[in-house]
């Protein structure tokens, strides 16, 4: 996919906020922008989008049309990224904005040639497919790195670094390190008050961690200069604060605090932790489902240290662990074990006083059914 000038995501978290942040800028600026993103919550067409919209049902029925005539034998991965290309290309977009599914050496996406890659961060995650080191997985992730082009790496760890920058080398391509680029200046429950240059931004997305992803965003827009694409400030500004990424740190709710978090592995949930430990609430209760490739045993530990209930159900997901299993992890605190969804959320709520915080988490999927649930019941929990 050599026509597309397109920017590719990889990391083991933040992807889809970087790569939301970076198509909401591009827009701004006057761009026809293609978002490609996995997973979705509750509409895969959610995961291909042209300026924020999604691709129309009619459309979706042609290009599956046109990939299932080329009778190659396809993942349900590759097939959707292989009708998410066409569709950009069919449409003429200007820029293409790609997160990685998986990895980034094997993954349907690396088929881009991207003019800018993106490494988010690396833990460690997907073992059996990746590897079971930092190294072994950076060297997969670094794999999307292309001939004659630009890195921007958000990476920490010194082993990752030291992979990247080798890759980076090997193919001719420069390495940006993603530093602090914005300062927080405030935050309420609505959004962050960031300060860019000489802009003061309302960043909509909260938590400590989305600073570094906006950073890694705002790394990658300057990084698009070395290709003559100069976006100016006010653009920059306008395209952060329409920023929307539904399901990370997304507050429902007021009385009580009710949040989704998408945090799906134990990184994930060690980033929001700060956030969580900021909000004033008198009870905490977690409502929770993990997928069995995660760490599950570490995550419930990480959020026993701030939670006072945890409301275990089951994700409408072959991979979802049973609830009575991730109970057994629970130590000190009360536990309650519910495998129908909205029950598990109605216990949350009526356990609740309106000081309490009620957090739905552990999972994209799981966070995905709620939000599906609750809309479809027409659920007065929000009134």
């Amino acid at each position: 996919e050599k026509e597309l000038r397109a920017v590719h995501i990889t990391g083991t978290n933040g992807k889809g906020s970087v790569a939301s942040i970076i198509a909401c800028i591009l827009q701004a600026a006057g761009y026809k922008v293609g978002l490609y993103t996995s997973p979705h919550l509750i509409d895969f067409r959610e995961r291909i989008r042209i300026n924020g919209k999604m691709i129309p049902k009619n459309e979706v029925i042609r290009i599956f049309e046109r990939v299932r005539s080329k009778k190659v034998k396809l993942s349900y991965f590759e097939f959707l990224t292989a009708s998410a290309l066409l569709y950009f290309k069919e449409k003429k977009v200007d820029f293409l904005v790609a997160e990685v599914g998986l990895g980034g050496r094997l993954d349907a996406t690396n088929v881009i040639d991207s003019i800018v890659s993106v490494i988010t961060n690396i833990s460690l995650e997907h073992t059996d497919m990746l590897g079971n080191t930092i190294g072994k997985i950076a060297k997969e992730k670094a794999c999307i790195i292309k001939d004659n082009s630009i890195v921007v790496s958000g990476v920490k760890d010194s082993v990752a670094l030291k992979i990247i920058k080798k890759r980076a080398m090997e193919k001719n391509s420069k390495l940006i390190i993603a530093g602090n680029l914005v300062k927080r200046l405030s935050s309420d429950l609505e959004k962050q008050v960031i300060r860019y240059k000489n802009e003061t931004i309302r960043f909509p997305l909260l938590g400590d961690f989305q600073l570094k992803n906006v950073s890694t965003a705002l790394a990658v827009i300057e990084a698009l200069k070395h290709y003559n694409v100069k976006i100016p400030l006010k653009c920059i500004k306008r395209g952060i604060e329409q920023v929307k990424w539904p399901g990370r740190m997304e507050i429902v709710k007021r009385k009580p605090l009710f949040i989704y978090d998408c945090a799906h592995n134990l990184h994930a949930i060690k980033a929001i932790k700060p956030f969580l430990k900021q909000l004033s609430y008198d009870k905490f209760i977690a409502v929770m489902s993990i997928m069995n490739d995660k760490d599950y045993k570490a995550m419930i530990k990480e959020l026993e240290e701030l939670a006072d209930i945890f409301i275990f159900s089951k994700a409408e997901n072959d991979r979802a662990v049973s609830p009575e299993i991730l109970a057994k992890e629970v130590r000190k605190k009360r536990v309650i074990v519910e495998k129908n969804i909205k029950k598990a959320v109605t216990t949350g709520f009526s356990l609740s006083t309106p000081n309490d915080l009620v957090l739905v988490t552990g999972s994209i999927y799981f966070v995905g059914d709620v939000k599906r649930i609750l809309a479809s019941s027409g659920s007065c929990l929000f009134l």
